[in-house]
């Protein structure tokens, strides 16, 4: 099995894929055989949408936007439609090393609805091709912090509650 490269080429144009692009692209098949679309760019046999219709111009056109998806990626699940996050760990590299095991404690039944609770669930997860060790993460697709703008203090109040609330979770029982 492989790992990740160290290094990825991250430069792209409006109808050139970045490798960083292109190794998502790769995943694509995969990806939609465990139930998740990717955006168009990122499916094989892309075909910019401005070359399609000449009425078009690129930087009108959601599909000429590199989102620069070293880890994690949107994406559509396709049985719902509902919008996710794809994000790879990889064990060894800075981030994923704990991460699947935090995240599928938090998201177990017993912890997912407690009221506590806070953190993102993991709604999926499965093995990522030829990465030693590695695992596709599905996560909701979630908003800014700050869209839609906060309009009273109670909810400034109830957000800086929710962030600030890390030290009650030590009180929540483990299994």
């Amino acid at each position: 099995m492989a790992t990740l490269p160290k290094e990825f080429d991250i430069i792209s144009s409006d109808e050139r894929r970045s490798g960083v692009e292109e190794r998502w692209t790769s995943f694509q098949p995969y990806l939609l055989s465990k139930g998740y679309q990717l955006r168009p760019r990122y499916r094989p046999d892309w075909v910019p949408s401005w070359q399609i219709n000449n009425r078009l111009h690129a930087s009108d056109c959601e599909d000429s936007i590199d989102c620069m998806p070293l880890r994690v990626l949107d994406a559509t699940q396709v049985a719902s439609g509902r919008q996710v996050v794809i994000k790879m760990l990889v064990p060894g590299h800075e981030q994923g090393e704990n991460e699947l095991a935090v995240l599928s404690h938090f998201s177990s039944p017993e912890l997912r609805g407690h009221p506590d609770n806070h953190v993102v669930p993991c709604l999926d997860s499965f093995p990522i091709p030829e990465i030693d060790s590695g695992t596709f993460v599905v996560m909701p697709l979630l908003g800014q912090y700050y869209e839609p703008p906060l309009k009273s203090i109670a909810e400034a109040h109830d957000f800086l509650q929710q962030l600030f609330k890390v030290s009650a979770l030590t009180n929540i029982p483990a299994e």
